[in-house]
């Protein structure tokens, strides 16, 4: 019941990928704020293990300590990661479902501007899913 639901609400959900390494100092650091951020939007989150020293057991301990949700897809050898642009870990990708890249960058501005919130995923997330232009289509990340 609650898992179809969830599946039709979201199969036209806008696609993120998120260049991301458990090893990352930056990625751990921002894990909550990911997750908090993302759990506010419908979307299809995937993690682009994109750092090739990492390994499968990497991000296993990862899971196990860090409440991970996302399913992390290997690219340690950076194909996906060097077509969407990706340049650092974290790093996020908006895909629409014309599979259009409409937004790249950081999570948002606080690691700059703590008194100044710019949710710039979250708002790339919801301008897509509502069919409108993303307002910062691309911005710089913290990593």
């Amino acid at each position: 019941g609650e898992t179809v639901d969830w599946i039709k609400k979201v199969e036209k959900a806008p696609l993120v990928m998120m260049c991301w390494s458990p090893r990352c100092p930056t990625s751990r650091k921002l894990n909550d704020a990911i997750l908090e951020q993302l759990g506010t939007v419908d979307a299809r989150v995937y993690a682009l293990a994109c750092t090739y020293k990492d390994t499968d057991e990497d991000y296993a301990k990862f899971r196990e300590v860090a409440d991970f949700k996302f399913r992390i897809y290997d690219d340690r050898e950076q194909k996906i990661t060097d077509v969407l642009g990706g340049k650092r870990t974290p790093h996020f990708m908006v895909i629409d479902n014309e599979n259009k890249l409409r937004f790249r960058g950081g999570l948002d501005n606080t690691y700059k501007a703590p008194d100044v919130e710019e949710f710039w995923l979250t708002d790339a997330i919801k301008a897509v899913a509502a069919g409108k232009d993303v307002p910062k289509a691309e911005t710089t990340g913290p990593g």
